[in-house]
């Protein structure tokens, strides 16, 4: 499945920390956060974004893949995502 980030979200970049926010909605997005989110283009499949973070932080990639769907549900929850 593939997912795209929400075109009414904006990141912000304050003291070194990123924000997503949406009206008065204000997210902290780590550093891993901040990847997955970057790679919520809708071209790629979570597997894909799984992979790549997997890769990046030398992570086992099931255990990565989980903790991925797991974040992605949180923004769905919030409408931060949609399905592509």
């Amino acid at each position: 499945m593939k997912y795209a980030r929400n075109v009414f979200i904006q990141t912000r970049i304050l003291n070194d920390k990123t924000y997503a926010v949406k009206n008065n909605d204000v997210y902290l997005l780590d550093e891993v956060a901040y990847k997955i989110w970057s790679l919520l283009d809708g071209e790629r499949t979570v597997d894909e974004i799984a992979v790549a973070i997997a890769e990046e932080y030398k992570e086992d990639k099931e255990t990565v893949l989980e903790d991925v769907n797991e974040f992605i549900q949180e923004l769905k929850n919030v409408n931060f995502v949609e399905v592509v």
